[in-house]
Formats: structure tokens, C-alpha cells, sequence
């Protein structure tokens, strides 16, 4: 009889392990997939089949970096950074805008030459004193830059909130915790909150 019960106590566990891999295994699949809403709502359905390690995991390896891409969009720029964070559409925005830019740049530097193109810049003189194409191209390729510094964090920070959300990870969470006071052992009440 002992026997029997362990038996069917381990095939217990194993059918449980399974379930749980295979969760694993399809929530990782889907979050490869991209984070449409069909996936995150398949995600949401699967979440509570994973333990809270397991969606943390998932969480910690899965959730779209910002530090590397901002870096790619300031100092590469073309919309590099965007393109590696999977945001394509404002990778092809950045990368037209920053291609229009250095063109009409490099135009303006064809025609009147270096030296004129330098001297109209800085003042000096040879080149002319008026708002020209070329530095209304260089102040839109600087705003640019600086929209393409920022725009990683907005785009990081919108597709975490939503993996999140889908997996069940909570930002606070409550319990009790045994504690001694001077009326005897008791419980107190314990808050965790994550930022």
C-alpha cells in the first residue's frame, strides 16, 4: 500500500514538473514572438501555472533593455538603438530624419564649400548671416539626437509594464511576519514594495 501511494505521489510531481516546463517553455516561446496582445493575453493565461522564481526569471532575462540602445541612438544614431530594442517604427523615423539631415548638410557643404560652410556657422564672415538650410538641418539633427536618447527608456518602460502585467508579478506585496514582542511571540503585518 505504501508502496502504491509513493508511486502515485511521484507520478504526481513529475505530470506537475511537466505542466510547469511547459508553461515555461510557452511563455518564453510567446514572449520571443513579440509582445502583441494576443501574446500577452496567452501569457496572462499562462502565468499562473509558473511559480513566482520562474516569472521572475522569465522577467529578468525577457524585459527589453535601455541603457545600451540609448547609447546606440546618441553616439550611432540612424535609429540603431530603436532597431535593437525591437521598436522598428522609430528606428525608420529616426534613421529617415537623421539621413535627411546629414544629406541636406552635406548638400549645403557641396555647394558653397568647407570653409564657407564653417564661416557661416560660427560667424566669421565668406559665408552668409541668414537662417540657411543647413542649420535649420543641424538644429533638427541635435533635437533629434536628444529624442533619440530618451525615446529607449519610453519604449523599455511601456513593454515592461505590460510583460509585468501579463506575467502576475505584483509591485506590492503583503504578508504576516512572526515576530517576539513583550507579551509573547505574534504576527506582524509585512509590505514589500518594488519601484
Amino acid at each position: 500500500m505504501k508502496r502504491k501511494v509513493l508511486v502515485i505521489a511521484l507520478i504526481g510531481l513529475i505530470c506537475a514538473f511537466a505542466v510547469f516546463a511547459d508553461a515555461y517553455k510557452d511563455v518564453n516561446s510567446l514572449i520571443a514572438r513579440g509582445l502583441s496582445e494576443e501574446n500577452l493575453k496567452k501569457i496572462a493565461e499562462l502565468s499562473p501555472q509558473l511559480t513566482q522564481e520562474q516569472k521572475e526569471s522569465i522577467f529578468r532575462w525577457k524585459k527589453v533593455p535601455t541603457f545600451l540602445p540609448a547609447c546606440m541612438n546618441i553616439f550611432l544614431g540612424f535609429g540603431s538603438g530603436s532597431f535593437d530594442q525591437g521598436d522598428d517604427g522609430m528606428g525608420i523615423a529616426f534613421l529617415v530624419g537623421d539621413v535627411l539631415c546629414a544629406g541636406i548638410v552635406a548638400y549645403d557643404i557641396v555647394t558653397v564649400g568647407w570653409e564657407n560652410f564653417i564661416n557661416s556657422l560660427t560667424g566669421k564672415g565668406g559665408g552668409t548671416q541668414e537662417l540657411s538650410l543647413a542649420k535649420i538641418a543641424l538644429i533638427a539633427a541635435g533635437g533629434l539626437r536628444i529624442w533619440q536618447g530618451i525615446r529607449p527608456f519610453t519604449y523599455a518602460s511601456s513593454k515592461n509594464a505590460k510583460l509585468k502585467t501579463a506575467l502576475g508579478l505584483n509591485d506590492v506585496a503583503v504578508g504576516l511576519a512572526p515576530v517576539l514582542t513583550e507579551d509573547g511571540p505574534g504576527f506582524a503585518l509585512s509590505a514589500k514594495f518594488s519601484f
